[in-house]
């Protein structure tokens, strides 16, 4: 009878650290989402500014920019929360540098 209670508990105490990492590991994935998402839309949102402002049209560049602010705001606290997961976010920042070239 001992030797099963141990067995059970090795099995509980590993299975609950295989659901501890794949949770871990699926968090991980949603946060990295997030962020090419966030990235992504303020890529738009600048081009749609851009256009905007060459238009001269005032609602238009009003909503571009109050999106735009959104998304970066967004952006911001992503990498604050990033820094949690222990993402490395250099690829996220050199997409953006050169999504105009």
């Amino acid at each position: 009878m001992k030797k099963v209670l141990i067995t059970i508990g090795i099995v509980a105490v590993v299975g609950g650290a295989l659901l501890i990492g794949v949770v871990l590991k699926a968090g991980s994935a949603v946060v990295k989402a997030q962020g090419r998402a966030l990235y992504s839309g303020a890529g738009a949102w600048s081009r749609i500014q851009e256009f905007a402002r060459e238009q001269g049209n005032d609602n238009y560049i009003a909503e571009a920019d109050r999106s735009l602010k959104f998304l970066e705001d967004g952006i911001k606290e992503w990498c604050e929360s990033a820094q949690t997961w222990d993402l490395d976010i250099s690829d996220f920042e050199k997409m953006r540098a050169t999504a105009y070239e």
